[in-house]
C-alpha cells in the first residue's frame, strides 16, 4: 500500500476489494474502495483497471472481456494528500466457459471393466474423443454409445458445436493396476511408443517379473502402487518422442521453445480431492539429460494458454501454498537405479530417493525457508514411469507466497550468478563487498545493514541474513554435500599433470527482497551428493571421500569471480570477523546439542519419516527401473537388497 504524499494533514491508507477476482470471460467485477484517511475526507478516486481503462467513481463496476491477468491500481486524494495502492495480477480472466463433458466414471484406479458414458447438456453439441493422448478434432471418434473400458486407458474429450471444439479438452485416466504390474513384461512396446532409440534416447518400459513376482513383493505390488498419490501426464506422444520436436528425445534442449502442452491429473488412492488441469511440460535437470538415461525429470508450468494461469490446489496440505505457477518433478540420477549403473561403476547400489530431500527438510526444522516435496507415482499416457518427487522452485512467485509482498519485489538468483527474476544489483553489491573482505567493523556491519558500531542504518540495505547463511552452511557441513554450493565435480589442471578439485560453484538458489531487505535467503537444492561420508573407505568411488569434510576452505581463484560467487565463499570471507565466528559457534551449539535439529536422534527421525513415506512405493520403482542399467544376468536392484 502507498502512503500519503504531498502537503496536507493526515495520512491515507489505501485499499480496495473486489467481488470476484477470477472467472471466465466476460468477467464483471464490482470494486469497492475501503481506504481510510487520518484527518479529513477522501474526495477523489482514480482507478486503473489494467486493461487500458479506468474510472473516477468511488466504487466502480468494470467488465473484462479478454483473457489474461490484470494489475489494478487505485489512487485516492483528500485533504491535500495523495496515496496509491497497486495489486499485481489481481484479476484473472479465464477463457470463456466451454461446453463440458460429463463422465459417468471419474478418473482413478479400477479393478473391473466398466462402460463409460459421456454426455453433455449443450444443445447441438457432439462429443468427440481420442484414446492416444492427442487433442480431439471434428473428425475424431464420435461418442454415440458407451465405451467399454477394460484396461488402462486415457481419454481426452470435448464438446464440438457446428464443428468447432473447445479451447481446452478434458482428460480422464483410468488405471487398472493388474495392467500396470504386468506392463511390457513380455518385452512388448506400449502402443504408440518408440521401439528403438530416437536421437540416441533409449527407452525402457517393463515392470520386471523378477520383482513383481518375487515372493517378497508379489503380494504387495498393488499396495505399493497405491501407497502415494499419482500424477497422470497425458499428451500427444509426438510432444515427447517426435525426432524434431519431442522434448524427451531432445532432452538436452531447454527453455520456452522446448515446452509442450499436456494434461495433468492428480489421482488419490484414498479418495481425497483430485484435479485435472492443462500445463506446459519441460525436461528438468543437467547431467541426467543424457540419452542413456531412460527416466528424465520434469518441470510443469501453469499458464493461461493451457487453461488456468496457476494451479490452485493445496499440494502440500497445511504445510505450504495452494497456488503454483510451476512445479518440479525431480528424480534421483547419479545414485539411481535408472542411471547409476550406466557407466559401469555400480552407483545404483546407493539409490535411496531420500538423500536429497533431507537437506531441505533440515532447513525447515531449523526454522528457515525451504522448498517442499511430496512423493508421487507418475504415468505418461497411461504407462507407469516410476516414483518422482515434487519440488517447489524458489523464485519470485515462491517468495511472494511465503514472504509476502509482490513477486516484483524480489530478486531470484541461481548458479553462475544468473538472474531468474528481478535484477542482480544487490547480488553484485554483496559480491564486491565479499571480494573486498570483512576484516573491519565498517565492512562487516554494512552488509548487515548497520553502522560500524553495530547500530541500524536504514540507508544500508541488509544483504546478509546471518541465521539463514549459517544454517545453510551447517547443513552443507553436516551432510557432506560435495556438489553445492562448491562442487567437487568442477576441476582444473594443476599444471603438473594432475587436477585441482572444487574449482566451481553449483546448485545455488537464492532470493532477496529489494523492497524490505532482510538479506539473501539460500535454499538447499539438488543435494543428491550428500550423506555418503559413512561409506568412505568402503566403496571404490573417489567422490565418496569428498563427502567426509566440506569445511574447506576452498581457495581456487576462480571461486572469487562474480560468475562463481556463492554462499560458501561468502561464509569463508565473513569468518575474518570475530563476531561472525562467535555467532557461527552459537548456532553450532543450538543445532548440534540439547536436542537441536542436527543432533543424531532428531536427524535420524527426520530421515526416517521420508523412508516411511517411500517404503512401499519404492517397490514399484524397483520393478520399473531396478534392472534398467544392470547386466542381463544380474538380479534387479530392490528395496531390501540395495
Amino acid at each position: 500500500e502507498g502512503e500519503g504524499e504531498g502537503e496536507g494533514e493526515g495520512e491515507i491508507e489505501v485499499d480496495f476489494t473486489a467481488t470476484i477476482t477470477s472467472e471466465s470471460a466476460p468477467l464483471t467485477v464490482q470494486f469497492s474502495d475501503i481506504s481510510t484517511i487520518e484527518t479529513g475526507t477522501i474526495t477523489a478516486w482514480d482507478w486503473d483497471f489494467g486493461d487500458g481503462t479506468g474510472s473516477s467513481l468511488r466504487n466502480p463496476e468494470h467488465t473484462y472481456t479478454d483473457t489474461g491477468l490484470y494489475t489494478v491500481s487505485l489512487t485516492v486524494s483528500g485533504n491535500g494528500v495523495n496515496a496509491s495502492v497497486t495489486k499485481v495480477d489481481y484479476i484473472e480472466v479465464l477463457p470463456p466457459s466451454a461446453p463440458s463433458v460429463a463422465f459417468s466414471h471419474q478418473h482413478g484406479f479400477y479393478e473391473e471393466p466398466f462402460s463409460l458414458t459421456m454426455t453433455t447438456s449443450t444443445g447441438g453439441g457432439e462429443i468427440r474423443y481420442t484414446l492416444d493422448g492427442t487433442d480431439p478434432t471434428s473428425s475424431s471418434t464420435l461418442a454415440t454409445a458407451p465405451i467399454s473400458v477394460a484396461t488402462t486407458s486415457v481419454i481426452r474429450a470435448g464438446v464440438f458445436v457446428n464443428g468447432t471444439g473447445p479451447a481446452f479438452f478434458q482428460t480422464q485416466s483410468y488405471l487398472f493396476l493388474d495392467d500396470v504390474i504386468t506392463q511390457a513384461a513380455d518385452g512388448s512396446t506400449p502402443a504408440g511408443w518408440p521401439t528403438a532409440p530416437i536421437n540416441g534416447q533409449v527407452f525402457d518400459y517393463a515392470m520386471d517379473p523378477d520383482v513383481t513376482q518375487a515372493a517378497a513383493y508379489s503380494a504387495i505390488m498393488k499396495e505399493s502402487l497405491m501407497s502415494v498419490q499419482t500424477l497422470s501426464i497425458v499428451t500427444n506422444l509426438e510432444n515427447l518422442n517426435g525426432s524434431e520436436t519431442g522434448i524427451y528425445v531432445n532432452a538436452g534442449r531447454s527453455g520456452r521453445d522446448w515446452e509442450r502442452p499436456v494434461s495433468l491429473e492428480l489421482l488419490d488412492p484414498d479418495g481425497g480431492p483430485t484435479f485435472q488441469v492443462g500445463a506446459g511440460l519441460r525436461i528438468r535437470g543437467g547431467w541426467s539429460r543424457r540419452g542413456d538415461n531412460a527416466k528424465h525429470a520434469f518441470r510443469l508450468y501453469f499458464r493461461s494458454e493451457y487453461g488456468a494461469s496457476k494451479l490452485e490446489f493445496p499440494l502440500f496440505g497445511d504445510e505450504g501454498a495452494d497456488k503454483f505457477d510451476k512445479l518440479g518433478l525431480r528424480t534421483d540420477s547419479d545414485y539411481s537405479w535408472n542411471l547409476g549403473d550406466a557407466d559401469g561403476d555400480g552407483l545404483g547400489e546407493l539409490n535411496a530417493m531420500t538423500r536429497e530431500v533431507f537437506s531441505r527438510d533440515s532447513q525447515r526444522d531449523m526454522g528457515q525457508p525451504y522448498t517442499r516435496s511430496r512423493y508421487y507415482h507418475v504415468y505418461l499416457n497411461g504407462v507407469y514411469w516410476g516414483v518422482y518427487q515434487s519440488q517447489e522452485r524458489s523464485e519470485a512467485e515462491y517468495a511472494e507466497s511465503y514472504f509476502g509482498g509482490d513477486a516484483t519485489d524480489y530478486d531470484a538468483i541461481r548458479r553462475r550468478s544468473a538472474v531468474v527474476d528481478g535484477n542482480n544489483e544487490a547480488w553484485n553489491t554483496l559480491f564486491e563487498a565479499s571480494a573486498a573482505g570483512f576484516e573491519t567493523d565498517a565492512a562487516y556491519y554494512k552488509v548487515l545493514g548497520k553502522n560500524p558500531d553495530g547500530s541500524e542504518n536504514i540507508t544500508y540495505p541488509k544483504l546478509v541474513n546471518l541465521e539463514n547463511l549459517i544454517s545453510y552452511m551447517l547443513i552443507v557441513y553436516y551432510t557432506g554435500n560435495f556438489d553445492s554450493p562448491i562442487s567437487w565435480w568442477f576441476d582444473e589442471p594443476d599444471g603438473n599433470g594432475g587436477i585441482v578439485r572444487n574449482t566451481g560453484s553449483n546448485n545455488i538458489w537464492m532470493v532477496y527482497n529489494r523492497v524490505n531487505p532482510d538479506g539473501f535467503y539460500y535454499f538447499a537444492f539438488d543435494a543428491e551428493h550428500s550423506l555418503l561420508a559413512h561409506l568412505a573407505g568402503q566403496l571404490p568411488y573417489p567422490q565418496i571421500e569428498a563427502s567426509v569434510d566440506r569445511t574447506g576452505p576452498y581457495e581456487y581463484p576462480g571461486l572469487y569471480d562474480y560468475g562463481s560467487f556463492n554462499p560458501q565463499t561468502l561464509h569463508q570471507q565473513l569468518t575474518a570477523h570475530p563476531e561472525y565466528r562467535s555467532i557461527f559457534a552459537d548456532y553450532v551449539q543450538q543445532y548440534f546439542f540439547n536436542g537441536g535439529a542436527l543432533t543424531p536422534a532428531v536427524a535420524a527421525e527426520r530421515f526416517g519419516k521420508r523412508v516411511t513415506e517411500l517404503e512401499n512405493a519404492i517397490v514399484s520403482e524397483s520393478a520399473r527401473w531396478g534392472d534398467a542399467t544392470q547386466e542381463e544376468f544380474e538380479a534387479p536392484r530392490t528395496r531390501d537388497g540395495h
